[in-house]
């Protein structure tokens, strides 16, 4: 993406190096009719040389990179409103909820841990650790989309890319913070007593709307999931984006209609309802009950996973003698 048309005004950055502190912000460059702060730019610049490819470069092309990298951004956010591109907020809310989830898992904790660690750790409320996360993940989403619109999927085959590999590996840029890593991932399953007892649950609140009973008002009462507050709304989404057997059950639903039979994903079990539907995408709403794992869940599978380890060092062992 060329300066030449996206810039309409530069700072030169040999002014940055040396300059004496300022305790005014000053513009690094303006994208747009939008600044970008020269606080945001050396913020930038300070964490990029913290990295391997950043402390392989000289000062002036760890500025240049940052720059142009700052600019790339501001342009493409520049294009969001014209593009008309609206995220919605449950999209949002249910990027930030699996960020936390995801989070909580990886550390073997569960939500309520989770949040003492970020209270004590980052001397914030998770209301307000959500809050940073919805601006990040917003932002993420709304520059994804715009490249997708401008540039579109590009998706090469394995042939495609070894041709290009073979015509230009000298001339790539040495890769940096590359690793290549194998595991063994065991998902913790909750008990099959639990996952029973909250399908019973969920077909309880089936039968409740049979008889009339509000989806709205028995999503905000009973369902554990962010889009609650709205009645289990969960906005637009095109296909390939919700869990394939929520979109599955979607699939056999009219509009205003819910699904007579609870879904099981992942998350728990779910209450699927189509809202209206276009070209492009569905807008659907649910009442999802989650099915956790206890403790005991957990420490099976902690169990199974030291045992796996003790086979895989066995092994390697031997390996060893054997060699």
């Amino acid at each position: 993406m060329k300066r030449s048309w996206i810039v309409l005004a530069c700072v030169a950055l040999a002014s940055l190096a040396g300059a004496a502190p300022v305790l005014m912000d000053g513009v690094a460059a303006v994208v747009d009719g939008k600044p970008i702060m020269r606080s945001e730019f050396m913020n930038n610049l300070y964490q990029f040389q913290e990295t391997p490819e950043g402390a392989a470069m000289s000062e002036a092309q760890q500025k240049d990179y940052v720059l142009e990298r700052l600019i790339e951004e501001k342009v493409l956010l520049s294009r969001i409103d014209r593009d008309s591109i609206v995220i919605s907020n449950s999209e949002v809310d249910q990027r930030v909820t699996a960020h936390l989830s995801q989070l909580a898992a990886s550390q073997n904790i569960d939500l309520a841990t989770l949040e003492k660690a970020v209270r004590a750790q980052l001397g914030m409320s998770m209301a307000q650790y959500r809050d940073q996360l919805s601006k990040q993940i917003r932002s993420h989403m709304e520059i994804t989309r715009v490249r997708q619109m401008h540039v579109g999927s590009i998706s090469p085959t394995k042939k495609e890319v070894e041709a290009f590999y073979k015509a230009y590996k000298d001339s790539l840029p040495r890769q940096y913070n590359c690793v290549l890593l194998s595991h063994i991932q065991i998902p913790i399953v909750p008990d099959s007593m639990i996952v029973d007892s909250v399908r019973n649950v969920a077909e309880a609140l089936i039968d409740s709307l049979n008889l009339g009973i509000s989806f709205e008002l028995l999503a905000k009462n009973h369902s554990q999931d962010t889009s609650a507050a709205k009645g289990g709304d969960l906005g637009y989404f095109k296909r390939g984006l919700l869990d394939p057997a929520f979109e599955r059950a979607l699939d056999q639903l009219k509009n205003g209609q819910y699904a007579v039979t609870p879904v099981k994903t992942n998350q728990g079990w779910h209450i699927a309802r189509v809202l209206g539907r276009k070209e492009d995408g569905v807008r659907s709403a649910q009442i999802l009950l989650r099915t956790i794992p206890t403790a005991k869940d957990s420490a099976d599978v902690i169990a199974r996973a030291d045992s796996i380890k003790k086979v895989v060092k066995t092994k390697e062992k031997s390996m060893w003698k054997s060699a």
